[in-house]
């Protein structure tokens, strides 16, 4: 890729941020309400107190158990089909393989509710990033957040858009290491 075109990539990504910055002040309202609350513009009396009740995060708390329960709550994470009758024994062999991996040899459970918190926050579609991690020889699993993944607006999905971009935040030390 020559630089004309990651130039242009460059100011299309820039572009994508500063239409998406009405998005990003509504999810910055949104945590506030969440976490600290949002005061009252004009109290009823003076001195009214002005109470913060979490009924977004109660909200997201009965909802996290059901969109688990779709990741975990069977036996396996996944259904193989045989391409012939022959190998159903070793099938349900590497269903069982496959599912001890992921759940026991991976992160995919802790990083799945820190996905699943997200998806229910942020209303939006979100990523969860596989990737092979070197350093402890296993595939490893990432929540993105949100304000940190940049797509093309006209993009409806990750297979269709020509360019992604997850922002990754290093203090230099450990972008020397890496």
């Amino acid at each position: 890729m020559n630089t004309e075109e990651r130039n242009k990539i460059f100011q299309e990504i820039l572009s994508t941020l500063s239409k998406r910055q009405n998005w990003e002040a509504r999810q910055t309202l949104f945590y506030e309400m969440r976490h600290q609350g949002l005061g009252r513009k004009t109290k009823p009396y003076p001195n009214a107190p002005d109470l913060h009740f979490p009924l977004i995060d109660s909200n997201v708390d009965k909802l996290k158990p059901i969109y688990y329960q779709q990741i975990f709550g069977f036996d396996t994470c996944a259904t193989f089909v045989p391409m012939t009758a022959h190998i159903s024994d070793w099938t349900s062999q590497c269903e069982r393989w496959f599912d001890y991996k992921l759940r026991e040899q991976t992160n995919l459970q802790q990083e799945a509710l820190t996905w699943i918190d997200n998806i229910l926050t942020f209303s939006c579609r979100t990523v969860m990033k596989c990737r092979w991690d070197q350093n402890k020889k296993q595939v490893v699993f990432d929540a993105i957040d949100p304000f940190k993944f940049i797509a093309p607006i006209r993009s409806e999905c990750a297979y269709d858009a020509d360019w992604l971009v997850h922002v990754m935040e290093f203090t230099k030390d450990s972008y020397r290491r890496s």
